[in-house]
């Protein structure tokens, strides 16, 4: 059977872009838009629904973006964003969404989120513990659509073998503090900031050289290909973090590794985002 698919179309405008490709919270904030749209049609719930009358909610634990294909803002006058498929895994504890955005009936870049199923506590802060999806929404995706199977976790490869393999460069250490413009309607810090997060720390980290013997000055030029990222815990408003950015060549190529930690929660580890040119 296939699968069940929404798109919506969208005009060229400046915001968008960088001056190579899309930004990557450009994408994902219209996928997360989407996913929303994706669930009204069939599942026949809303953000503000799934909480009231399901007492639940999500968080994002893991994310790639793909840039597929060169696409810059003159490329094209619109392009199209997708669900193109949605599953449920990992024992019905995770979402796993898959957005394609084309132009010209091209694919040129990939979105995949993993969303964790929360249980909420009941109170006005919406805190909430793991769970797994009531069986009121289970009962409403089609059997394909449900996977028991663990999740993918690309990020954790790809760490290994920079650590394994990559020569390191330069190091940097970003602080930062979360305020509202990075904060969702809880006061948490909302997915689709992460990658604006560790673009601020790796401009930094290039912007504070007295030398560049490893030419990480390039980047600065350079279309990304892919980012990975995974969460690991909360950050709330007025919350202090550290970035620490490490660069890295692997194979001729250029790799940013940023941990993000929450120094207000005992210097926790958050984040984990890789950056490959």
């Amino acid at each position: 059977m296939q699968s069940r698919t929404i798109k919506v179309t969208h005009p060229i405008e400046p915001t968008l872009f960088g001056p190579f490709q899309f930004h990557a919270r450009s994408l994902m904030l219209m996928s997360y838009s989407l996913m929303w749209s994706w669930c009204s049609t069939y599942l026949s719930v809303s953000f503000p629904g799934m909480i009231k009358e399901h007492h639940q909610s999500m968080v994002a634990v893991g994310a790639e973006v793909e840039y597929v294909e060169p696409f810059e803002m003159f490329s094209v006058d619109g392009f199209s964003v997708s669900v193109d498929e949605f599953k449920v895994r990992q024992g019905n504890s995770v979402f796993q969404v898959l957005h394609l955005v084309r132009a010209q009936g091209i694919v040129v870049a990939r979105v995949k989120v993993r969303w964790k199923l929360l249980e909420l506590d009941g109170d006005e802060a919406l805190s909430a513990t793991p769970g797994v999806i009531r069986p009121a929404l289970l009962q409403k995706f089609l059997p394909e659509e449900v996977d028991p199977s663990r999740v993918e976790r690309p990020l954790l490869a790809q760490l290994d073998s920079l650590k394994e393999h990559g020569q390191l460069g330069a190091e940097f250490e970003y602080d930062f503090t979360l305020f509202r413009h990075r904060c969702e309607v809880a006061d948490q810090w909302v997915f689709f900031e992460l990658p604006t997060l560790a673009a601020e720390s790796r401009e930094s980290l290039i912007d504070a050289l007295q030398d560049d013997p490893d030419e990480l000055s390039s980047s600065l030029g350079l279309a990304l290909n892919d980012i990975y990222m995974e969460w690991r815990c909360p950050f709330y408003l007025f919350e202090k973090g550290r970035i620490k950015t490490q660069a890295y060549r692997l194979q001729g190529k250029l790799y940013f590794a940023h941990h993000v930690f929450n120094l207000t929660r005992a210097n926790t580890l958050a984040a984990i985002v890789i950056e490959a040119f």
